[in-house]
């Protein structure tokens, strides 16, 4: 990640701006996967009315070299302060359509990535991401409360297990309308998940990996697929008693 000599005006920015996102509307469907995703546009329109109102504009550019695909997404405040990162992935087939399918592919991607938007139940990029991808080096990032999260982790899912067998089961209605719930829910937790890891001043690299810490995979997540629900007031709590350290310093 790239990013300006000091970036304190845009992370104070950033962090109102995602405060202010809706979430991205799962509008498009992967036919082999048969799962649901937030297209381009749906991650356009969760993020970019909120970034603007705080003064952060979106910087995409795409280039090709050789038989990769190469998206550099920027967010730039009106100070001139500066994050950028890179997307690279292979081409799959020599055609027109198969570099725009990864080109958006990795727009997509980078920007939910870099503005904090969640965007996606699982993967939808069988045709723009090859089936195995090397995994680069992460850097390990130590995380202050670790054990007292683990500990919690588990007292939580316990307790979920308990309560998963004791509940009766409704209506067809009453567990669409449940599921509807928990799913916003869901989506307003990560979202302060994000908040908070912008304030912190993690890249979304050192993000995946503290959570991926968090949540006992000891590698950074992939996906926020990855993050049970039990897990998310954990991780909440410990970005909460990270950052209090941080100002109290």
């Amino acid at each position: 990640m790239e990013r300006s000599e000091t970036i304190g005006k845009l992370s104070e920015a950033l962090a109102k701006a995602q405060g202010e996102m809706k979430p991205a509307s799962f509008d498009a469907m992967n036919p082999h996967f048969r799962s649901r995703y937030a297209s381009l546009a749906s991650i356009m329109e969760a993020c970019r009315s909120a970034l603007s109102q705080n003064n952060i504009a979106i910087i995409q550019g795409a280039s090709v070299e050789e038989d990769r695909v190469i998206v550099e997404t920027m967010l730039i405040h009106a100070s001139g302060e500066f994050i950028s990162d890179q997307l690279s992935m292979n081409i799959q087939k020599d055609s027109p359509q198969a570099i725009g399918s990864a080109i958006t592919y990795a727009r997509r991607y980078s920007l939910a990535s870099l503005a904090g938007v969640v965007s996606d139940e699982d993967d939808d990029a069988e045709a723009a991401m090859p089936k195995e991808n090397a995994q680069k080096p992460v850097k390990i990032v130590q995380v202050t409360n670790l054990d007292e999260h683990k500990r919690t982790r588990s007292d939580n899912s316990q307790k979920a297990d308990a309560a998963e067998k004791t509940v009766k089961p409704g209506t067809p209605a009453q567990n669409q309308n449940k599921q509807a719930d928990q799913t916003q829910i869901r989506i307003q937790k990560i979202r302060a998940i994000f908040g908070l890891s912008a304030q912190l001043g993690h890249s979304p690299e050192e993000m995946k990996t503290v959570i991926g810490n968090l949540i006992g995979l000891d590698r950074p997540i992939k996906e926020s697929s990855e993050i049970k629900d039990t897990d998310l007031d954990g991780i909440i709590s410990a970005f909460s008693k990270d950052l209090e350290l941080k100002e109290a310093a």
